[in-house]
């Protein structure tokens, strides 16, 4: 039996990052951004293969990386502006009372752009330390919304609580990149 001593290295930063200090933006949709409330990051996982042996398969990493589903919740704005922009996306995507609507959404984006570009929108994660400096940023690639939650009305509301809803992105992949990655900030 050997006598190896656990080791705990000090890191560089002992300061935690705080789960307020962000902000979120999605191209397609610039309303959304001030009114954010939250933003679930979505889980990462790796699948597997299985090695067949005589006495018990051997599980060895997979090859493909399988992403989470993007959430936020937002506060709605009393125009409807950041509300509208999601839904009109979404509603153009997958056209359920013409054709029109589709093209007409495409006609509005940048021309330079091709079809597939023309339907997805980048998203951006800016994470911020302890002072407001940004110390990380998430680029999720080609997001296009999937579900845009709802809510109640109600007159028994005896406080003045905004409505919030939240929508749901699927996206290709994402990257991160922080300030120590060569300092992109």
């Amino acid at each position: 039996m050997s006598n190896r001593a656990l080791k705990c290295p000090m890191p560089d930063n002992i300061n935690p990052l705080y789960p307020t200090n962000f902000i979120f933006s999605v191209h397609k949709a610039p309303e959304l951004t001030f009114f954010v409330q939250d933003v679930n990051m979505p889980d990462i996982s790796l699948g597997d293969a299985r090695y067949a042996t005589p006495l018990n398969d051997i599980p060895v990493p997979g090859d493909k990386i399988n992403f989470g589903q993007l959430t936020v919740s937002f506060l709605v704005d009393e125009k409807f502006a950041n509300y509208s922009q999601l839904t009109e996306w979404m509603l153009a995507l997958g056209f359920p009372d013409n054709h029109q609507r589709f093209t007409r959404f495409q006609e509005k984006q940048e021309n330079n752009l091709s079809e597939h570009l023309k339907t997805v929108s980048d998203a951006t994660l800016g994470i911020l330390d302890a002072s407001n400096h940004p110390v990380a940023t998430y680029t999720f690639i080609d997001c296009f919304p999937i579900s845009i939650g709802g809510w109640t009305y109600t007159s028994k509301a005896t406080d003045t609580t905004p409505l919030i809803a939240s929508a749901t992105f699927l996206f290709d992949y994402y990257t991160l990149q922080t300030k120590w990655d060569g300092d992109p900030f």
